[in-house]
């Protein structure tokens, strides 16, 4: 069995995206849907209102004035700037803050999502090494980022009922930090895309469950035959329990009970 990493008692979302590129120009080209990305990004950070986000990174990732026209069309203010100093004082001040291609303090990000901010923080930027740089803050929260670099390149079609991909059809990567979950049995982390076997998007939510009901109890990939035992057991019991909760409530009850079994047995058959 894959060890748990307890995660920290937090109410913030962290979005990890394993490369800077996906909101870059090219990003931003052709049949990427970058802008929508990004938007349902702040969407997920607010609750679908309007925000204030801080990108604290000099990387061209974040600097793109597509990026900014996007966010101020979706209502949200956009700053780009590391002039204020890096504390939590600074952060507090925004609904979600950007990161990435920067050393920055690690403590300091923490304390922001235990204090419920929200962060956005993107990998294979080049200029830093993300394993160890931002290495203290993803292991707090059950993740790291792999090295060297994946190679995995250029516009790819997503496939994820993820909010954080509605409506989202191609998004650009060029040679990111693959993520690792540390935690795979915590229901608030989980890696919600990979691609040839490596993660490139992993969500924390420290306020409820990472993904919808997907029937997958024992977080080995999907539901199959051997969920079907702890489902049994969850519903014998009645069971409230974060993990059994945030993968079989298909009725969104706060428990696991018959209702539940419908939206069950149609993830085991692949609905």
């Amino acid at each position: 069995m894959a060890a748990t990493v307890p995660s920290a008692l937090a109410a913030g979302k962290i979005v990890i995206n394993h490369d800077e590129w996906t909101f870059s120009s090219t990003g931003f080209g052709g049949q990427n849907d970058a802008g929508t990305f990004a938007t349902n990004v702040a969407a997920f950070f607010t609750g679908g209102t309007p925000g204030s986000f801080l990108a604290y990174s000099s990387n061209f990732g974040l600097s793109n004035p597509a990026l900014n026209t996007a966010m101020n069309g979706a209502g949200h203010t956009w700053t780009v700037s590391m002039a204020q100093p890096f504390t939590l004082a600074t952060l507090s001040a925004y609904d979600g803050v950007f990161i990435g291609g920067n050393t920055l303090n690690n403590q300091v990000l923490i304390d922001y999502v235990n204090a419920g901010g929200n962060v956005y923080i993107m990998g294979g930027t080049g200029s830093i090494n993300e394993t160890t740089v931002f290495g203290p803050f993803l292991a707090a929260f059950g993740f790291s980022f792999g090295s060297p670099y994946n190679g995995l390149c250029c516009s790819i079609a997503i496939s994820s009922s993820h909010p954080l991909f509605a409506n989202v059809d191609h998004l650009y990567e060029n040679n990111g930090s693959s993520i690792t979950d540390l935690a795979p049995l915590d229901p608030q982390n989980e890696i919600i895309f990979s691609r040839n076997g490596q993660g490139t998007y992993a969500v924390f939510n420290g306020s409820g469950c990472a993904v919808a009901p997907d029937g997958d109890l024992n977080a080995n990939g999907g539901a199959k035959g051997d969920d079907v035992q702890p489902f049994v057991l969850a519903l014998v019991n009645q069971s409230n329990l974060p993990n059994d909760v945030c993968h079989a409530d298909f009725s969104a009850s706060g428990h696991i009970d018959t209702l539940d079994l419908p939206g069950f047995v149609a993830k085991l058959l692949g609905a």
